[in-house]
């Protein structure tokens, strides 16, 4: 992935947005016993041709056609599915030639980019000639993503306001580019976590500390298998996430034996660093997605001419 993919560091750590996709894969297989972590968001989109010209365009420009748009960055990360009608290959493909001479932009890289960037899209075939009894047809270009939308009832990611004037229900760049700040924070937000959960890949010092910490509370602890410490040090790394359990912890470990108290101590110093990363990242994921999520429900209630 291009540097621009790239949210944030945290210790020892450079965490991208495509990370998420095989965190998105964990947590939803182990969903039944992490029902505390909310799920990530992922939704289903129609993209227009002109999104998708407007995108080649700048990758060709660029030369990070492999991905280089929001929308292939999206996709990687797991947070958009994307769909079309089969007609989309067709269009952009009538109309490369156009662009690439109106632009001087070389036509083969233009078509490579699209060979790329055509792979995250799930064509569908749907009509073409005619619209939906109930919708005005003001551009028939347009009626294979009206179809494709009362099919499939995704919102349609575009800038034609021909879609608008048909009844479709559409969004704009705004909210992807509110899922792809969500997906770059979320990335870092959920790699902390998964670190918290497999607790002896974060470093071995850090996974003594928690053992020694808990072991030290009971005699009888040290009597506990293994992987039970596992999964308890790491619900203690997850929670000293939170900044209330942790001014919780931070009094409690005053009041422990010195032994326990000097471990307690050395284990919230330790986490210190990934509860910074973390809160800053779950604070602008959360922001991200609270800007995306309201567009995404005026676009859904939209009623439309």
């Amino acid at each position: 992935m291009s540097d621009a993919g790239t949210c944030s560091t945290y210790p020892n750590h450079s965490v991208k947005s495509d990370d998420l996709m095989q965190l998105r894969c964990f947590f939803e297989e182990h969903a039944p016993l992490l029902y505390a972590i909310r799920p990530l968001f992922k939704m289903d989109i129609i993209i227009d041709a002109n999104v998708v010209i407007r995108d080649l365009i700048r990758s060709a420009k660029q030369g990070n056609g492999e991905k280089g748009s929001s929308v292939q960055e999206l996709c990687a990360a797991g947070t958009l599915t994307v769909c079309a009608p089969s007609i989309l290959d067709t269009e952009v493909r009538r109309n490369l030639p156009i662009v690439a001479k109106k632009r001087r932009i070389s036509l083969e890289l233009m078509l490579a980019h699209w060979e790329v960037y055509s792979r995250n899209i799930r064509f569908i075939d749907v009509p073409c000639g005619t619209g939906p009894l109930d919708v005005h047809v003001r551009d028939p270009d347009d009626l294979p993503y009206i179809w494709l939308q009362q099919k499939t009832d995704a919102l349609i990611y575009t800038n034609d306001k021909d879609i608008d004037a048909m009844g479709g229900r559409t969004v704009g760049y705004t909210v992807i580019a509110h899922l792809r700040d969500y997906s770059r924070n979320a990335a870092v937000e959920y790699t902390i976590k998964y670190q918290g959960i497999h607790l002896a890949s974060i470093g071995g010092q850090l996974a003594k500390q928690v053992f020694s910490f808990l072991g030290s509370l009971s005699v009888h602890a040290r009597k506990v298998p293994y992987w039970i410490w596992l999964i308890g040090g790491a619900g203690v790394l997850i929670a000293l996430l939170h900044p209330r359990i942790r001014a919780t912890a931070i009094s409690l470990c005053s009041s422990l034996p010195p032994k326990a108290k000097r471990l307690g101590t050395a284990l919230i110093e330790a986490t210190e660093p990934f509860r910074v990363t973390y809160s800053e990242a779950k604070q602008n994921a959360d922001a991200a997605l609270e800007g995306a999520i309201l567009q995404i429900e005026r676009a859904k209630a939209a009623i439309n001419p």
